[in-house]
């Protein structure tokens, strides 16, 4: 079967009648799926997934089930037999005059009649071909289709396909996990979603979001920057929800969704059903991850630091989009929000999804109609009689015909003749919508009166006067031109109404023109209607104000030529309207209107002004351009008037307009008055309002005088001066924002306070308290003041409390900035005034945990004692983060008061305070903590606090935590033979503490350790800690182990050398020349080392030990050398003749020399120093 054969098969039209009819399908269960998402919005993700899933699951089905049900009706089969009658012969068409009044009309062709035949009448299948005619006209289009629907399946399963080999790509360009705290993280999550196996777990470059690659067994790539970029917890919050979607199997679903998407790509429901699974996926795990004990605010952070290593990458967007689970980034956020508990966007099919699903639902039926319609129905052809072209109703146009209908009749035969001519209706062609004529079958016909004499059908056609002729064609030829599809021949047509006689009857056409869809003929029709002067067109006029500023512009141009008395009425009330477009286009008008009225109209609109600090809206800007119009002193009279009103609406917006333009003009350009905004009276006005009762007049006060000060400084000195201390006056302001907005202001300014108070003022209003704490005493009213301010938000674009950084982050799982108020009170710690004790003290108890928590840092390091007993109440706090604040205090004040309530807080229930509470103890001292401290150091679930309780038993130097230290070691050692347990790090942190409480017990406890674990780092530092010397001979014993094996590190030999000078003794330095004989033989460099481990030891032994090495048992040559070197810088002579026996040598020549001078300066330094008798 070639392709052409397999094309025109059954089997491809009823796979593209399938296709048609899913349209209809999919759109319809896209509008329900979309309805239910709207309904579940506020259920589960849970539910509104599985939804998803199923209408997902639903339009798979459906083409399927299509398929199997549809089938092609048998074709119709009707032979159509001509019927030519000869006995009815056809006439020829008369030909029509040009001036005829009546349209020839077309003699109907008879129809053909169609004869049924009989099936066993039918012709041979040649026949048959060729009476069936063309093929069906959509066979050809359904065969385009079929091929682009076939090759868009082809091209989403390679993309499939490519995906999955890149997966398989990036496993194994990946590198095993190998932190023992990861391996161990993922173990645990594993457990506890109830999965038997982990899934590995792999460090890739190529990615910069946590991704799961895999079908059957699933891997966890991480990439490379989380190791140094994000905290344990981050990343095990992040692994969490990775083996979250390996739980509930999302990638194998996500396959199943790749699939459906590929063979139904064509359907936008099926993208959108699709893209809804991805993100309610994502919440699902969400849930999943909080549910399993994380800390949703926790989570989100480890989502956002997450995504801003991801946008460092070079894969940003990519790795934004894998984050928010769709191609859009902004989901990410939806996520964090919904984790921080804001509200959920709500699910809605937006304007474009309904027009979508609506054209599918038309297509898909004019599809299913197409492809089931009969190939060859016999067509019937009918013959239609060509109707005139109905005149359009125009009553103007009757009123231009009404002197053509009411003509006497004559007194004479010719003016009978004369008046019936005139009577008959004349021929003119009705303008279509392009304004040609509609063609020569369609004309106009004015009707003739009731009483006019009949006009024979013989005669020519009369005439019509030449003036109302041409009135007439120019009505009909504007009508037309109105309706135009060109906006330029539409406005022609409004410019040329006004030059037309009785262009008044225009009026309702022009009017409709104010509704038209291109912006340059509305305008064109505003200005005509202001030419022709109707009174009618003033409504209509005050509404086009509401439109864009073309329209508005010459709508108020259009108003003023209309007398006043009949256009202010209107205006009243639309400045009065609740609409905005209407009350700000109302402004345009009053503009130009010159009348003492709209002074009052423009002052009742200020209440509607928005104050903002940055952009201004429309209205406050023409406005402002509107009283620049006016005659200043009337404006400034009404603005003091509108400041005596109680609405504070009012006073705000006179604030507002009284300032400069802040949208990108100069002063002038945007008011014309003079003076206006120049003038001292405007800044004595805004000097008022600073001090208003409400904030948000005063901070439009306060923006403004900012504003003039800048403009002023190139007119007015006084103003400006004014303008400067009425600034400077609001850094005093009660609320917090207006005195960091006139901080703002004033730092632009380059203002310089004359005072250092002012000064201090005014670094608090920039939210740099900790630079005026810096002024010393001074600072402490200005920092008190702010302690009191209100923080409310002023004016839309204003700063809000700024989110500075606190002096030091009091706690490090407390997220974000301080608030401003948390930075004055760290600034008041630093101050050494002793008034700023009181107010921190107060700070312990305020609403703002920021506060609590600088004020808390403040008094422990001012070592406040006062603050003791306040802030062990803080200890008992429910809130981990005030008890944690509250430990850390009590620590830095060193208060013994504080160590039983150290004590229970080693039982808290958060491990960050049971980690700050072990810490606190080892630093205050008291040795009765030791007990509790080995119990949390032994029991607890979380390896920080323990490790951070061992730390503190070794400060406390309490030998009694020896002997069960050393058992639990003894005890987790026997249960892991081969050290791979979860405990190796405490293991580790024990073997340090107790290398560092050190003694005769530790060092039993260490050495079978050491047999264990030889060439242990740690446990040879630990023994070397401490200080017993039976702890040298199994060190130089390892040590020389290791040194005849040849694998030795040269990190490893340091640390044997460090531990043997820490315990010294003679089988130390027995130990080390040992090392240096064996070593010598193999890497002379290593060897060396010995030699200046001799040397750390100081001790006299020492040298008759080099002595010996250098003379018996090391050759001459380089090791020989290096002893001497180390015997002269010790001071023994003995080095001398080595060294004067070498310095014959070029290549040494220079180091001997050094060494020479090195061992002269310490004779020098010790004459009488005899060597040590070996």
């Amino acid at each position: 079967m070639n392709i052409e054969m397999f094309l025109a098969s059954e089997w491809c039209g009823r796979v593209m009648l399938t296709m048609a009819s899913f349209l209809w399908q999919g759109a319809l269960l896209g509008v329900l799926a979309a309805l239910a998402m709207l309904l579940l919005r506020r259920r589960s993700a849970r539910l509104r997934y599985g939804v998803m899933v199923v209408a997902l699951l639903l339009m798979a089905a459906c083409p399927v089930l299509t398929y199997v049900a549809v089938s092609h009706v048998p074709e119709t089969v009707a032979w159509v037999l001509p019927h030519t009658s000869t006995d009815t012969p056809t006439a020829p068409a008369e030909s029509a005059e040009p001036n005829d009044v009546e349209t020839a009309e077309a003699a109907p062709a008879p129809a053909s009649p169609i004869t049924p035949v009989d099936v066993s009448e039918m012709p041979s299948a040649t026949a048959l071909a060729q009476a069936r005619g063309p093929e069906r006209p959509w066979a050809t289009t359904e065969q385009v289709v079929f091929l682009a629907y076939a090759a868009g399946v082809a091209a989403m399963l390679l993309r499939l396909g490519m995906g999955v080999m890149g997966g398989k790509r990036l496993r194994r360009r990946s590198r095993p996990v190998e932190e023992s705290i990861l391996l161990t993280t993922l173990a645990h999550s594993a457990q506890a979603f109830g999965m038997r196996v982990a899934p590995a777990l792999a460090y890739c470059q190529h990615v910069a979001v946590p991704t799961v690659v895999g079908i059957v067994r699933p891997m966890i790539l991480l990439p490379v920057s989380f190791a140094s970029g994000l905290t344990p917890q981050q990343i095990e919050f992040l692994l969490l929800h990775e083996l979250a979607h390996i739980r509930r199997f999302d990638h194998l679903v996500n396959i199943a969704q790749r699939l459906i998407e590929a063979f139904l790509f064509f359907h936008p429901a099926v993208w959108y059903v699709s893209r809804r699974i991805r993100f309610e996926r994502e919440l699902c795990c969400d849930d999943l991850v909080v549910k399993q004990g994380g800390e949703a605010r926790a989570y989100a952070e480890s989502l956002i630091a997450a995504a801003t290593l991801a946008c460092k990458g070079k894969m940003a967007p990519a790795s934004l989009a894998a984050l928010s689970a769709t191609d859009n980034p902004s989901q990410l956020r939806r996520r964090v929000q919904r984790l921080l508990g804001a509200n959920e966007s709500r699910v809605r099919l937006v304007h474009g999804g309904w027009t979508i699903s609506a054209l599918m639902l038309v297509v898909a039926a004019i599809a299913v109609a197409q492809v089931n319609a009969p190939a060859n129905n016999a067509q019937s052809v009918q013959s239609q009689t060509a109707e005139p072209a109905q005149e359009p109703n125009v009553p103007e146009l009757a009123q231009l015909r009404q002197p053509l209908l009411s003509v006497e009749p004559a007194a004479n035969p010719e003016a009978a003749t004369e008046s019936a001519q005139v009577a008959a209706p004349a021929q003119l062609p009705v303008p279509a919508a392009n304004g040609q004529p509609s063609g020569p079958n369609v004309e106009a016909q004015i009707p003739a009166s009731a009483d006019s004499p009949a006009v024979p059908s013989n005669l020519p056609p009369a005439s019509v006067p030449s003036g109302l002729e041409s009135e007439e064609a120019t009505f009909l030829k504007l009508f037309g031109q109105l309706k135009d599809k060109d906006w330029w021949l539409r406005k022609l047509a409004v410019k040329q109404i006004v030059e037309a006689k009785n262009a008044r009857i225009y009026v309702p056409y022009v009017i409709n023109a104010l509704s038209d869809e291109d912006e340059r003929v509305k305008a064109a029709a505003a200005t005509a209607l202001g030419q022709i002067g109707d009174p009618d067109a003033i409504n209509h006029l005050v509404a086009a104000l509401k439109n864009s500023e073309p329209v508005r512009e010459a709508a108020a141009e259009a108003l003023t030529k209309f007398p006043q008395e009949k256009v202010m009425p209107i205006l009243r009330i639309a400045a009065i309207d609740e609409d905005e477009s209407v009350y700000s286009g109302t402004v345009a008008a009053l503009q130009r209107i010159d009348n003492p009225e709209t002074i009052q109209l423009l002052v009742s609109l200020l209440p509607r002004v928005t104050p903002t600090k940055d952009q201004e809206d429309e209205l406050t800007v023409s406005l402002r351009a509107a009283f620049g119009k006016k005659d200043a002193n009337q404006v400034l009279a009404a603005f003091k008037e509108a400041l005596q009103s109680p609405d504070k609406a009012m006073r705000a917006g006179v604030a507002q307009v009284l300032g400069p333009d802040r949208n990108g003009q100069e002063p002038e350009e945007t008011q014309s008055a003079e003076n206006l905004c120049r003038a001292d009276e405007t800044v004595m006005l805004l000097k008022g309002l600073a001090t208003d009762a409400d904030r948000n007049v005063r901070a439009a006060a306060v923006n403004a005088l900012g504003g003039l000060a800048d403009y002023r400084m190139r007119y007015s000195k006084q103003s400006t001066e004014e303008a400067l201390a009425a600034l400077a006056a609001a850094l005093r302001d009660t609320n917090k924002n207006v005195a960091a907005m006139a901080g703002d202001l004033l730092s632009k300014l380059s203002w310089q306070p004359p005072t250092p108070e002012d000064k201090a003022y005014f670094l608090i209003a920039q939210g740099n308290a900790t630079e005026a704490a810096k002024l010393g005493t001074v600072a402490y009213e200005p920092l008190a003041q702010a302690l009191s301010r209100d923080s409310e938000t002023v004016l839309r674009g204003a700063p809000a409390v700024r989110n500075t950084p606190p002096l030091r982050r009091p706690v490090a799982r407390v997220a974000g900035g301080a608030a401003e108020k948390a930075q004055v009170i760290g600034a008041l710690g630093q101050l050494s005034d002793e008034r700023a004790i009181p107010a921190l003290l107060e700070a312990l108890h305020s609403a703002d945990p920021d506060v609590v928590f600088i004020a808390a840092e403040a008094l422990g390091e001012r070592k406040e004692p006062r603050a003791v007993e306040p802030l062990l109440e803080m200890a008992k706090h429910p809130n981990e983060n005030y008890r944690c604040s509250a430990v850390m205090a009590l620590r830095a004040i060193g208060d013994p008061r504080a160590v039983p309530t150290l004590i229970a807080a080693l039982n808290d229930s958060s491990h960050v305070v049971r980690s700050q509470a072990a810490v606190s103890l080892g630093e205050l001292g008291d040795k009765q903590a030791t007990p509790d401290l080995v119990r949390v150091a032994l029991n607890d679930t979380d390896f920080n606090v323990r490790s951070d309780a061992l730390n503190s038993i070794a400060a406390l130097k309490d030998r009694s935590a020896i002997a069960p230290l050393a058992a639990a070691l003894k005890e987790t050692l026997a249960k892991d033979a081969t050290q791979t347990d979860e405990n190796a790090r405490w293991q580790l942190s024990t073997i340090a503490a107790l290398g560092t409480l050190g003694g005769p017990e530790a060092c039993d406890a260490l050495l079978p350790v050491l047999a264990r674990f030889p060439n242990s780092q740690e446990v040879i530092s630990a023994l070397g800690d401490t200080g017993d010397q039976r702890a040298a001979g199994p060190i130089a014993a390892d040590m020389i182990e290791n040194a005849k094996d040849g694998d030795i590190s040269l990190e490893v030999i340091e640390t044997y050398f460090n531990a043997l000078v820490k315990l010294g003794g003679p089988t130390a330095m027995t130990g080390i020349a040992d090392f240096v004989v064996v070593m010598g033989e193999r890497r002379s460099d290593l060897a060396a080392l010995g030699f200046k481990a001799l040397e750390k030891m100081q001790q006299p032994e020492a040298g008759n030990v080099i002595y010996d090495l250098v003379t018996t048992k090391m050759p001459p040559g380089y090791l020989q050398l290096e002893g001497a070197y180390v015997l002269a810088r010790l001071g023994d002579e003995r080095a001398r003749d080595i060294l004067e026996k070498a310095k014959e040598d070029p290549n040494v020549r220079a180091k001997v020399f050094e060494a020479l001078q090195a061992l002269n300066a310490a004779k020098a330094a010790k004459p009488d120093t005899k060597p040590a008798a070996p």
